[in-house]
């Protein structure tokens, strides 16, 4: 057995195949371990970190990897702390190890590699961890040393999904997972009617193409925009940085065959949108938005029920995942709720002090004051 830390992006990339016959081989197979979804974010928004991706080998064969690396943490252009976390964990919903067995051992080894390079970061922090994933238990026992290492484990949020098979694995009835005489059901019916006698000519497109998705790019973003500016809040898509880097994604992805957009449109309108992923036999719901115009018609569940009645119909997929996040809406579709974790490491009281206990105080000022006050001065624009 050896363990090898690769900081070199270009190393990185020439681990594709290895790296993809691995996390395929493990038991906690998702879009955001490929080895596409990382490196696209990489390419991005890696400039000015460090890579810090941990291989075990046995022989010839990659037995577990840890894609993490140390982000630099900057005040300007002076660098004032050093992280250690996921790559791509900001738009990611799951994160973890790809360990393919010997699963504790090989843990505690990539934990003992992280902890002997604790002079290169200040504060470690994993985010996003499954109670699912089979490592779910090594992260809650593997306790560290209060004298030389201080962990804090805690609920950093939820994912909602809905599964089309019962615990034995057999795929359910369509009409339990959409039973006809369900209210919710029953209104979009009414709704699906009213909009078809509003635009009589009404479809839905499900496409993986590049080209069908990139078309329908501009229109999504100003939708987003607009729901999110009357929400309150920002959209993402504020940034060129991000609407560019989703675009890089989606093109990489789709090329895999993994891309799955979706749209309810008319002739000349689109009404709803949902970018998703579609890989190992399960659905991304990653970004959904709608035209406020046709906001009486629940669009937005209305785009929902009837890809999930494609779905059913097709047998395309076992989960629809509506990923993180606790919307209500969510509820009215799924059947379980996974809660997701965080792990922070702190290599000295010191460190713990200065990066967890002020970092939630100043955490708590922004949501308090800030998030407010940028709310209210997007409203009045």
């Amino acid at each position: 057995m050896r363990v090898e830390i690769l900081n070199n992006y270009s190393d990185f990339l020439r681990m594709n195949e290895l790296w993809t016959r691995t996390l395929e081989a493990s038991s906690f197979n998702h879009i955001f371990l490929t080895h596409e979804w990382i490196s696209s974010w990489w390419e991005d928004f890696g400039e000015g970190n460090k890579l810090f991706v941990i291989l075990i080998w046995d022989s010839d064969t990659l037995v577990a990897a840890a894609p993490l690396m140390i982000r630099n943490i900057r005040v300007g252009k002076l660098v004032v702390a050093k992280k250690l976390q996921f790559i791509a964990h900001e738009v990611s919903d799951y994160m973890d190890f790809i360990i393919i067995d010997q699963r504790e051992k090989y843990f505690r080894i990539i934990i003992d590699v992280i902890k002997a390079h604790s002079r290169q970061w200040d504060w470690a922090e994993f985010i996003y961890i499954s109670e699912l994933s089979p490592n779910y238990r090594y992260w809650q026992s593997n306790n560290s040393n209060p004298k030389t290492m201080i962990k804090i484990i805690r609920q950093k949020d939820v994912s909602i999904g809905l599964t089309f098979l019962d615990e034995s694995g057999r795929r359910r009835d369509p009409s339990a997972i959409l039973p006809s005489k369900n209210r919710l059901n029953s209104d979009l019916l009414k709704q699906y009617s009213k909009l078809l006698n509003h635009e009589k000519q009404v479809e839905v497109v499900q496409t993986n193409n590049y080209s069908d998705f990139e078309n329908a790019f501009e229109p999504f973003v100003e939708c987003h925009k607009i729901n999110m500016k009357n929400r309150g809040k920002a959209s993402p898509f504020n940034s060129e940085t991000e609407k560019q880097r989703l675009l890089r994604l989606s093109k990489k992805l789709s090329q895999k065959g993994w891309l799955e957009f979706v749209a309810l449109k008319t002739q000349d309108k689109y009404i709803a949108m949902i970018i998703g992923f579609k890989y190992n036999k399960t659905f991304y719901y990653y970004m959904p938005t709608y035209n406020y115009e046709y906001r009486k018609y629940s669009p937005g569940n209305l785009i929902v029920k009837l890809l999930l009645q494609s779905f059913l119909e097709n047998k395309a997929i076992n989960d629809f995942d509506f990923l993180r996040g606790n919307e209500k809406y969510k509820y009215d579709w799924a059947n379980h709720k996974i809660a997701l974790f965080s792990v922070q490491l702190f290599t000295s009281r010191i460190k713990f002090f200065l990066f967890f206990l002020l970092g939630k105080k100043a955490e708590s000022f922004f949501n308090k004051y800030i998030k407010v006050y940028i709310g209210r001065a997007m409203q009045r624009s």
